[in-house]
C-alpha cells in the first residue's frame, strides 16, 4: 500500500514540514542559473515557509499599529498584509515547476514590475468607466471592469513572455501568474488601507485574510490560464481557440465581481444565488489550473513509487522537532494577537442615546434652553455689533438681542439681491459662546450643517476691513440639486461639535461622550492567559526538545 491516497499524503505532509538542508535552499534559490536538472520536481515546501513567516510579520506590524496609531506602522501593516498569501500561492507553484529553467528572483521582478505596469495601464481605463455616465450602471461597470482588467494583464503577461523567449506553457503560466499576483498584491494594498481608514483596525485584520485567501482563484490564475492558453495553442492571435480561453477568464472575472458589487443579488445574506456563484468561479479556476498544468507533466518522466523513507538520527528528529514546535507556536502567538487586533479590545469613547429630539437637544445644551429664531430679519434701526466691508460696501453685520442673562447674535450676510440674509446663530451665557448647528432630516438620510463662526467680539465697529470675500463654489443651473422634502429641523447650540449618529429606523440619537472606559476586559484576560499560556509552554517544549538532541548528540 505504499503508493495508496493516504501514503501518498502522509508522504507530501511530512515533505513540506522536513528539515532541509543548504544545499536545497541553494538549489530552489539557484535554478535558472545553470543548466536545467528536469526531472520529477519534489514536494513544494519553500511556500510553507514564506507563508508562515509573512503571517508572523503581519501580526507584528499590525500590533504596532495597534499601539501606536502611528502612519509608517499603518503602512507597513498594509504592506505585509498583501504579501504572505500572494507570495506563498507564487512560491509554490514555482515549487512544481519540473523544467527549473526559470530564477525565482527572475519571477519575483515580473510580478512586482509587471504588476504595476498593468496597474497603471488598469486605472487610465477605469477613467472611461468615471467619465461615461452610461458606464454608471454597476452591471455595466463590471462588464467592462472584467474585460478591461484581463486584457491589460493579459498584455502585460504576454509581453513579458516575448521579453523572456520562453513558450513553455508552463512557464508562460508561472509569468502570468507572476503579473496577475503583482497586481492583486497592489489591489490588496489599496482594499486594505481604505477599509482600516475607513471602518476600524479591525479591517487590517480582517481584509488582508479575505483577500489572501481568495487570490489562489482571483487576478493570478486567471492571468496565468491566458499565458497557458498563449503558449498552449499554436499562433495564438489566429487561434480561435486562444481567444475563447481569454473570453472565459473574463466571464469568471465578472461572475466573481457581481455578488459583491451588485447589491441586486445581495450576497451576504446567507446561502443564495451569490455564493452559488461563487463557489462556481471557484471550482472553474481550480479545474482549469488542474487540467492546464497536468497536461505540462505528460513528458515527464512519473514517479511510480514513493521514496522510502530513510531513517533520520534520533538527534536530528529531536532537533527538527524543536524547530516545528517553536514555529507552530509562534503562528499560534501570531493568530491570538490578530483575533485580539480584530476584536474592539482597549480604550474606547462611551456613548449615550436619546430616543427623542428633545431629549438629544437638552444634553447637547447642558440643559439649557435657547430659541433659533431663523425669521428674524436684519434690523437697519439697530445698531450693529460688528460690521465688515469690502470696497466701501457692508456684506456682514451681526446684531445683538439681550434676553435676560443670555445674548443672542445673529449673523448676517448680503446676498446678490442686496439684502442681508440670517446666516447664523450664536448664544453668548455664562462667558461661553455657543452657537447654532442644523440637522435636517430626510426619508433615508440626514445631513448635518455645522455652523461655527469665529470669536464675536474681537473686532470694533468702526473698524473697516479690505479683506476680500471667501471664495465660493459656482452654482451649476445646468444640473442643479434637488433635495427632497425635509421630514423635521432640529436645532441645537453646541460651543464644540461633539461626534452623533442618528438611526433613522429607531429615531433614535447616539453621542460620543468625553469618557473613556475599557471595552472587552474579559476578552483581553482570555486571550493574554492564551498568549502567555502557549509562549511559555512553547518556550518549555523547545528547551526540552533541544536539550533531548544535544544529548542523543553527545552519546553519539
Amino acid at each position: 500500500m505504499q503508493n495508496s491516497f493516504k501514503a501518498k499524503l502522509r508522504y507530501f505532509a511530512r515533505e513540506s514540514v522536513r528539515r532541509r538542508t543548504r544545499g536545497e535552499y541553494g538549489e530552489i534559490f539557484l535554478r535558472g542559473t545553470a543548466e536545467k536538472d528536469g526531472g520529477v520536481p519534489s514536494v513544494p515546501w519553500l511556500y510553507l515557509r514564506v507563508l508562515a513567516l509573512g503571517i508572523i510579520i503581519f501580526s507584528v506590524s499590525v500590533l504596532a499599529y495597534r499601539l501606536t496609531h502611528s502612519s509608517i506602522d499603518l503602512l507597513t501593516a498594509i504592506l505585509y498584509g498583501a504579501i504572505p498569501f500572494n507570495a506563498a500561492v507564487l512560491v509554490f507553484f514555482y515549487e512544481l515547476y519540473p523544467e527549473r529553467d526559470l530564477n525565482i528572483f527572475l519571477l519575483i521582478f515580473v510580478a512586482f514590475a509587471g504588476g504595476a505596469v498593468a496597474c497603471a495601464g488598469i486605472t487610465l481605463g477605469y477613467q472611461y468607466i468615471y467619465d461615461d455616465p452610461f458606464m454608471q450602471n454597476p452591471w455595466v461597470s463590471l462588464l467592462w471592469t472584467g474585460f478591461w482588467e484581463e486584457l491589460i494583464k493579459g498584455a502585460v503577461a504576454v509581453s513579458a513572455v516575448a521579453v523572456l523567449k520562453k513558450k513553455n506553457p508552463f512557464c508562460c503560466f508561472l509569468v502570468g501568474f507572476a503579473v496577475g499576483s503583482g497586481f492583486s498584491f497592489l489591489e490588496d494594498m489599496s482594499y486594505i488601507y481604505s477599509y482600516a481608514r475607513g471602518y476600524g483596525t479591525n479591517w487590517l485584520v480582517l481584509m488582508p485574510i479575505g483577500r489572501g485567501l481568495s487570490c489562489a482563484f482571483s487576478h493570478a490564475p486567471w492571468t496565468g490560464i491566458i499565458c497557458f492558453a498563449y503558449a498552449k495553442f499554436k499562433r495564438p492571435f489566429l487561434n480561435f481557440r486562444f481567444y475563447g480561453t481569454v473570453l472565459a477568464v473574463m466571464i469568471l472575472h465578472y461572475l466573481a465581481d457581481v455578488p459583491f458589487f451588485a447589491e441586486e443579488v445581495a450576497f451576504l445574506q446567507g446561502l443564495n444565488f451569490g455564493w452559488l456563484m461563487e463557489a462556481f468561479v471557484v471550482v472553474a479556476i481550480v479545474l482549469l489550473q488542474y487540467f492546464a498544468l497536468k497536461s505540462c507533466y505528460k513528458k515527464q518522466p512519473e514517479q511510480t513509487e514513493i521514496p522510502l523513507h530513510s531513517e533520520t538520527p534520533v538527534a536530528e528528529k529531536y532537533a527538527h522537532a524543536a524547530n516545528v514546535t517553536g514555529l507552530v507556536c509562534s503562528l499560534a502567538l501570531s493568530a491570538v494577537i490578530l483575533i485580539g487586533c480584530a476584536l474592539n479590545i482597549g480604550n474606547t469613547w462611551k456613548y449615550v442615546e436619546f430616543h427623542t429630539d428633545g431629549e438629544f437637544i437638552s444634553y447637547m445644551q447642558g440643559g439649557r434652553s435657547f430659541i433659533a429664531d431663523w425669521t428674524r430679519e436684519y434690523d437697519v434701526n439697530s445698531g450693529d455689533y460688528f460690521q465688515y466691508f469690502f470696497e466701501g460696501v457692508k456684506k456682514r453685520a451681526v446684531q445683538r438681542e439681550a434676553d435676560g442673562d443670555i445674548e443672542y447674535f445673529y449673523f448676517y450676510e448680503l446676498d446678490e439681491e442686496g439684502n442681508f440674509r440670517l446666516n447664523n446663530i450664536g448664544v453668548k451665557v455664562g462667558g461661553e459662546v455657543l452657537y447654532c448647528n442644523r440637522i435636517i432630516v430626510y426619508e433615508d438620510n440626514y445631513l448635518e450643517r455645522r455652523n461655527i463662526i469665529p470669536a464675536i467680539d474681537y473686532i470694533p465697529v468702526d473698524k473697516e476691513e479690505s479683506v476680500p470675500d471667501d471664495p465660493s463654489e459656482p452654482e451649476n443651473p445646468d444640473n442643479p440639486i434637488v433635495l427632497p422634502e425635509p421630514l423635521r429641523i432640529i436645532d441645537y447650540f453646541s460651543g464644540s461639535y461633539r461626534n452623533f449618529t442618528l438611526n433613522l429606523e429607531t429615531q433614535t440619537f447616539k453621542v460620543r461622550t468625553d469618557e473613556l472606559y475599557f471595552n472587552g476586559l474579559a476578552a483581553a484576560i482570555t486571550l493574554g492567559s492564551l498568549f502567555a499560556s502557549t509562549a511559555l509552554g512553547g518556550a518549555v517544549a523547545v528547551i526540552i526538545l533541544k536539550k533531548k538532541s544535544r544529548s542523543y548528540k553527545n552519546e553519539g
